[in-house]
């Protein structure tokens, strides 16, 4: 599928249909029925308010929220399955061996209310699932017995000797568990290893020990249920352990944050942020910081072949990575800054300009704020028709940078493209809106929040180049106000106008600090139960200089992020 409409396939396309807002349009292309990876959070309250009957818009309900005091309510407990990055790393960690294959896995879920493949939705373990594990595992199992048969020599005696079995399984499973085995569990699987190793090559019998673990719903599952009491429990210190390790690296705990659990450390926030500060310094925290910025704009996989989408896509993560990691940038920053990083083949939708050594290039000012301004992004949301671009383009911004996600169409909608372009394809996109507004005003009391917003990026073309006037000589006005956008509010003159006053807002900071969590946390974030974490830890990362790379300790500061409702 092309860049292009994979994301018409993400994006949730608005258009008007009796009385109410409305579906996808007809040229939003193959991807376009419930694709699934979305670019909401999902979780914002639907706008305007009078539309949908809520008091508050989002960054208000944020705002009104006591956080003097504690909540009166938790997320659930909850028992979720890891994902295949942190399947792949915990085989790696558990058995010391090179990261398995897992390409021939299914592609994880997409939560369908953050937009995230975090799998705490669905948590099945499917067939097509249980039968990628049975195959990676049986690999990876057996390199894991031939190394562990170097530390176990007592491993090679037919049939292995009982204390030596006892060693090998305690010391395994608790690297696969990421706890302590129980004294069952020992036994269990230290007999099942004796009758194996009866029956097999020494290397065989460890390898089925090693799978039959790895099998186990203790290994592919984590869990947060604290001690499982009905009512607010606390995260367990492993609990504790595997929630840090997993949203900043994908990765199990390693031996130092086993070490802070058998010292029942923590529970203290000082202790945590220590511990999230250090996994943070991982190379694995990078991936894990890139993979939500592959999903937060819905960039998909990388293309194959080389060409301008390929491009783009590098583009796209070479300025995040820029940013983020070697300028220790900001949000802001993402939002504002006047350069970009890309090859000879992006550079040219640019202009004249080149790029320097270390490939960034330097943009107008005037012209170009950030990634939303970005060729990678311009490109990204072009679609077949004008509405659909300008339609793909607001929303983009309503939904990713504001955390507002207009009211779902109704069922029985009518989806005609046509419906949001009544002058027909030769009048202007502004032409063609403001003869919707007039032909459906009821419909417009959903489109006005995003297609505006859409409008300011008219100056770019469908390929990103900037652009003063159409092709037929027509000028492109691209002001507008920003409402319903909290501190961000007011009158912009361009696209640049309107993402500069969302990148030095409260609310754009708080916005993309809940989706970091709602991909670190692998689930949607309920501000009725959590607006006082969000708060939390986006008021940290604005004390800490706003540093995204601090978007990891903040999870370790907020406390409400270990605390849970068990039924």
């Amino acid at each position: 599928m092309s860049r292009q409409n994979r994301v018409i396939g993400l994006l949730s396309l608005v258009l008007c249909g009796v009385g109410a807002c409305s579906g996808q349009i007809a040229d939003a292309g193959a991807g376009s029925a419930g694709a699934g990876a979305g670019t909401s959070s999902g979780n914002g309250q639907a706008i305007p308010p009078a539309a949908s009957g809520n008091a508050l818009g989002w960054y208000e309900s944020l705002a009104a929220a006591d956080c003097s005091r504690a909540p009166a309510a938790y997320p659930s407990s909850r028992v979720w399955r890891l994902s295949a990055a942190q399947w792949r790393n915990t085989v790696a960690a558990a058995l010391g061996i090179a990261p398995p294959d897992v390409s021939g896995f299914p592609a994880d879920p997409i939560d369908p209310v953050s937009g995230f493949s975090d799998d705490a939705t669905d948590g099945k373990v499917t067939f097509q699932l249980a039968s990628a594990y049975m195959d990676a595992g049986d690999a990876a199992a057996t390199q894991g017995a031939t190394k562990a048969m170097t530390t176990y020599a007592c491993l090679g005696t037919a049939p292995v000797a009982a204390a030596c079995a006892r060693m090998f399984v305690a010391d395994y499973g608790n690297r696969l568990f990421r706890r302590a085995l129980t004294a069952a569990e020992t036994t269990s699987y230290a007999a099942f290893l004796a009758s194996e190793s009866a029956l097999d090559p020494p290397v065989t019998a460890v390898a089925s020990a090693l799978k039959a673990m790895m099998m186990s719903p203790n290994f592919v599952f984590r869990t947060e249920l604290g001690d499982s009491k009905a009512g607010v429990v606390d995260l367990t210190q492993g609990e504790i352990a595997q929630l840090l390790s997993y949203s900043i690296a994908d990765s199990p705990p390693d031996a130092e944050l086993f070490a802070a659990v058998e010292k029942g450390q923590l529970g203290d926030p000082a202790a945590r942020e220590a511990q999230a500060a250090r996994l943070a310094a991982l190379p694995a925290a990078r991936d894990k910081l890139a993979a939500f910025w592959r999903e937060y704009l819905a960039l998909g996989d990388a293309p194959v072949a080389p060409g301008i989408d390929a491009s783009m896509f590098a583009e796209a993560e070479s300025f995040f990575a820029k940013v983020a990691w070697d300028q220790k940038g900001t949000f802001k920053d993402l939002m504002t800054a006047p350069y970009t990083y890309a090859d000879a083949t992006v550079t040219a939708v640019y202009g004249s300009a080149q790029p320097g050594a270390d490939g960034r290039l330097a943009l107008d000012p005037a012209q170009r704020a950030g990634f939303l301004t970005s060729a990678s992004m311009l490109a990204q949301t072009a679609a077949a028709s004008q509405a659909a671009t300008v339609i793909h383009r607001g929303l983009l911004v309503r939904q990713r940078a504001l955390c507002e996600t207009p009211p779902p169409p109704p069922p029985d909608v009518q989806r005609d493209p046509a419906q949001v372009q009544p002058g027909g394809a030769d009048a202007t996109a502004r032409e063609n809106y403001e003869l919707f507004k007039m032909s459906k005003p009821s419909c417009d009391a959903c489109h006005s929040v995003f297609q505006p917003l859409g409008l300011a990026f008219e100056a770019y073309d469908e390929g990103g180049k900037f652009r003063t006037a159409y092709p037929s000589g027509k000028p492109i006005v691209t002001t507008a106000t920003l409402a319903g956008a909290g501190d961000a509010n007011g009158d912009f003159a361009s696209a640049v106008d309107m993402v500069k006053k969302i990148g030095e807002s409260r609310i754009g900071q708080y916005c993309f600090t809940e989706q970091f969590a709602e991909f670190a946390f692998g689930r949607p974030i309920s501000l009725q139960d959590e607006a006082c974490t969000i708060r939390s830890m986006g008021d940290y990362v604005s004390a800490s200089g706003g540093q995204l790379t601090q978007l990891f300790s903040s999870i370790a500061a907020a406390p409400t992020a270990f605390r849970r409702y068990h039924q």
